[in-house]
């Protein structure tokens, strides 16, 4: 077949019989910028990998940064895209999402635990991390907490012997995922809570988790729910001493929290964050909990904001936090999963999906099965239009460059979503 080309400008389009290519010269320099079939479909493949580098190359031209830039931990955790959420506990066996803190800790028995199950679910599903809820509100602790009579050890699991913490910890260095901890600062059991003694109690249960018995944390997850203790008395948390806590035995940890420091709750548990989603945020004069920012503040950020703290996304793949047999059935489509991404990670968010165990201690065949399913989807999707490219980790202004092919892909990705049905590549 012969060969037809075309010039406009820098960007050469050459056609060889079925096959097209993109070529962009750059100062006498030719780069591929794509190869595909030249039929419809091909060339809207090749518009959305053009798409890509133009916008790579409009935000490589900034020199210097402008405003608040990442930390390196920051940096690092939002290239992390895609993490686990564990709701594990009390809840799992009772039914509940909020548990009263008065059940008894024999409740907690799981029949067949397998942390490496997990982890091996997550690493298989493309997640980099999981974090765990440690203790919920209700106070139970899934570590022999020494400053609490409502944890494991007060169970009959193990002989009291076991250590949820310990088990998941390994679990993750042995499959190369990071590892975080969820500890709600709502205690529906203590009897001290309520007064500056819980603080001091809070701030020493931290330190039993942070002071490095299970490895590096990669980041603490702050519920800012403040409800009634046992006592019917609310606490007033002493969320400075909180973070300075953990940071000063965990530096390289991101804190969650609706104003960070570290990141920032997405503003709803929908895993949807706004069209335009800045990691910049103001938070004078804001806390976690009941005096966060306005949702809609918290979704999309403030393009002037005078803080980073980038948003991460939170859902879970059943209706409820907590595995409940009559869910089973619930589990969310591929395509519900697929929308999550495209407006989570394609919005400048992290992506943390709950997948919670159920009462073996084991995640269900049905929510495993479809993480896989939708890995796949994932896989034919954005590597279908990403061709291959370094990554971009320079600061630049207005903020920092970050996974920013595969965030632009995913964003792109998003306005064509009804070609790219689930189950096609």
């Amino acid at each position: 077949m012969g060969t037809e080309e075309s010039q406009g400008g820098e960007l050469f389009w050459r056609r060889k019989g079925k096959t097209s290519e993109l070529t962009l010269n750059i100062h006498g320099f030719n780069i591929m910028i794509a190869s595909f079939y030249a039929d419809r479909c091909g060339q809207k493949q090749a518009f959305l990998q053009l798409c890509l580098l133009l916008c790579v190359l409009l935000t490589s031209c900034a020199q210097k940064p402008f405003g608040p830039v990442p930390s390196a931990a920051q940096l690092e955790w939002q290239q992390m895209e895609y993490n686990m959420f564990v709701h594990f506990g009390p809840n799992t066996f009772s039914g509940m999402e909020w548990g009263e803190g008065t059940e008894a800790e024999d409740i907690f028995n799981p029949t067949d635990l397998d942390c490496r199950q997990w982890a091996a679910t997550a690493s298989a599903a493309g997640m980099r991390g999981i974090i765990v809820t440690a203790k919920h509100h209700d106070g139970f602790c899934l570590w022999p907490n020494p400053e609490s009579t409502h944890t494991v050890a007060q169970s009959n699991w193990r002989d009291g012997q076991g250590d949820v913490l310990a088990d998941l910890s390994a679990a993750c260095r042995e499959y190369g995922l990071k590892f975080g901890v969820y500890i709600s600062p709502w205690d529906r059991n203590d009897p001290t809570y309520g007064t500056q003694e819980y603080n001091d109690k809070f701030i020493r249960t931290l330190q039993n988790v942070h002071d490095g018995r299970y490895g590096q944390i990669f980041e603490q997850w702050f519920d800012g729910a403040c409800g009634e203790g046992p006592t019917g008395r609310k606490q007033g948390y002493d969320w400075p001493a909180f973070n300075r806590t953990v940071l000063s035995l965990s530096p390289k940890a991101v804190i969650f929290s609706d104003v960070g420091p570290g990141c920032r709750w997405v503003g709803n548990e929908r895993g949807i964050a706004c069209e335009t989603n800045w990691s910049t945020l103001d938070v004078e004069g804001f806390t976690p909990g009941a005096g966060a920012p306005p949702r809609d503040t918290l979704q999309q950020g403030n393009v002037h904001g005078f803080s980073w703290v980038p948003a991460e996304a939170d859902v879970s793949i059943r209706p409820g936090w907590f595995w409940r047999e009559g869910e089973n059935s619930l589990v969310k489509t591929v395509d519900q999963l697929a929308d999550i991404w495209l407006t989570s990670v394609g919005r400048n968010s992290l992506l943390l999906l709950n997948v919670p165990p159920d009462t073996r201690g084991r995640i269900h065949e049905t929510d495993s099965t479809r993480l896989m399913e939708f890995r796949t989807w994932r896989e034919r999707c954005l590597d279908w239009i990403l061709p291959p490219m370094p990554s971009c980790g320079s600061a630049m202004a207005g903020g920092c460059c970050i996974s920013i092919f595969r965030s632009i892909a995913a964003s792109i990705l998003f306005s064509f979503r009804k070609i790219f049905p689930s189950g096609r590549g």
